[in-house]
Parts: C-alpha cells; sequence; structure tokens
C-alpha cells in the first residue's frame, strides 16, 4: 500500500503483511470430527503522506490492522 494512496483503503484497512495459523482436527467417533482453527493477524500501520487531496481538507490517512481469528467445526463424514 503506497502512502500516498491510504485514504483509498480506509473502509477495508487489508494492510496486514505477516500472520501466524494454528490449528487441528479432532476425531470424536467413526464418522464424527471437530476442527478447531486460531490465526493472529500482527499490527501494521501505514502512514499516509498527503493522501487526503486539498479539496477534501488535505492532510494524511493513517491505517492501523490487526486480527484475531478462531474458527470452530464440526464434520460427519458419510
Amino acid at each position: 500500500m503506497p502512502a500516498s494512496e491510504t485514504l483509498f483503503n480506509i473502509l477495508a484497512p487489508g494492510v496486514v503483511q505477516k500472520h501466524l495459523s494454528v490449528g487441528g482436527t479432532l476425531r470424536l467417533a467413526d464418522r464424527d470430527e471437530i476442527s478447531i482453527a486460531y490465526t493472529r493477524a500482527f499490527k501494521t500501520t501505514v502512514e499516509g503522506v498527503n493522501s487526503i487531496p486539498q479539496n477534501f481538507g488535505g492532510g494524511n490517512a493513517n491505517l492501523s490492522l490487526e486480527e484475531h481469528m478462531l474458527g470452530i467445526a464440526y464434520g460427519v463424514a458419510f
């Protein structure tokens, strides 16, 4: 994300660059299983440089994002 274009990414600041994921599946019975996964996206900040046009007041739009995601699934094999 170029620092001059941060204004365009305010609604969905997808700026994270590094993450770590871990997960596994446990078989409960012959056909049943449960899966769990966790992902941590580490905080990334992009500081805008003249990213807000002068006709909108000028200045900089700074973006920052970090995420924690947890997924749980139950499955039955046929």
